[in-house]
């Protein structure tokens, strides 16, 4: 069974569309900032090593390696190095982050280390807005030979780039040991390869002599007596921030205040207007009023008559 993390962060400048989507087929998966993580997150909030995902006992459990902020899962703290299981669909908070676990079979190929470094990269470039570094495309600026200084720009994913002498290369190098179609720049999702096309001397990064390599930043490809520094500020701007101390969280997600409501009519507060006038104490006086007052008479008249005829 593979294990799937579908990452989001809280203000994606993306929105819904900055959700980034992983799939394991492993017994193991950390969570981290480090480049060592298998997901990345992009956050200083987040330490190197935060969390690790493990198989155990027929389900996967997630343990908070004593990070600086701690894991939540379902909004629940967890207690530091103690393994918690999880089950389909819980949250799983990280920071600013919000992963969503499930797990069956993969639906896609397995999230593998450049993948890994690519959807981190996409995610800070997202949290920053475009424009921005860390969204800018790689570029090569050639550092030694006849074109020095020149700089090489790559198009959208999927390009690619031939370089050499020949008058049909995408970049023509006037360079005498560059072969004339010697080195392709293949770009993808995840950077750039460097492929050698049987050269005649082939292709060095780094000083040592390589047929195909995935390019990283600060990478030199030599190829005759040119040098090429391959730069990449999306990966640089991850190394930077690799580098940075933890920073302290409040685990407060950000919340939309609904409207205000207005009451309803029953229970909202009398307007002055609202208010019924008082009822008139005083009437006048009509022919009923008269004939009370007349009986009442009578009564009190007759009654002081019986007293003085007892009293006799």
């Amino acid at each position: 069974m593979a294990v799937r993390l579908v990452v989001r962060h809280w203000n994606s400048a993306a929105g819904d569309a900055g959700e980034a989507r992983f799939e394991f087929d492993q017994t193991r998966v950390v969570i981290g900032r480090g480049a060592g993580a298998e997901v990345r997150l992009p956050g200083t909030s987040v330490s190197d090593t935060h969390a690790i995902l493990e198989h155990e006992g027929g389900r996967y459990t997630i343990r908070d390696e004593g990070s600086t902020n701690g894991t939540r899962v379902n909004d629940k703290l967890l207690v530091a190095r103690r393994p918690t299981p999880l089950d389909a669909g819980d949250e799983i908070a990280i920071a600013e982050f919000t992963l969503v676990f499930s797990e069956g079979p993969l639906s896609q190929a397995p999230t593998f280390p450049e993948r890994t470094a690519s959807l981190a990269r996409r995610i800070l470039g997202e949290l920053l807005g475009s424009p921005s570094t860390a969204s800018d495309p790689p570029f090569i600026r050639i550092l030694e030979g006849p074109e020095q200084g020149t700089v090489l720009n790559f198009g959208p994913v999927p390009s690619k780039l031939r370089v050499g002498r020949g008058e049909d290369c995408d970049i023509v190098l006037t360079d005498l040991d560059v072969s004339r179609v010697h080195v392709e720049l293949g770009r993808d999702v995840d950077g750039v390869i460097a492929r050698d096309l049987h050269s005649k001397n082939g292709i060095d990064v780094n000083g040592r002599r390589v047929r195909e390599r995935r390019l990283k930043h600060g990478d030199v490809l030599r190829i005759g007596g040119t040098a090429l520094l391959y730069q990449d500020l999306a990966e640089q701007a991850l190394r930077e921030l690799e580098k940075q101390p933890d920073a302290p969280f409040t685990h407060t997600r950000p919340r939309f205040e609904p409207e205000p409501v207005p009451p309803r009519a029953a229970e909202r507060e009398l307007e002055p207007e609202d208010v019924p006038a008082p009822i008139e104490e005083a009437r006048e006086t009509g022919p009923v009023d008269l004939l009370i007052y007349a009986l009442a008479v009578f009564v009190l008249v007759a009654s002081a008559v019986g007293l003085v005829w007892l009293f006799r």
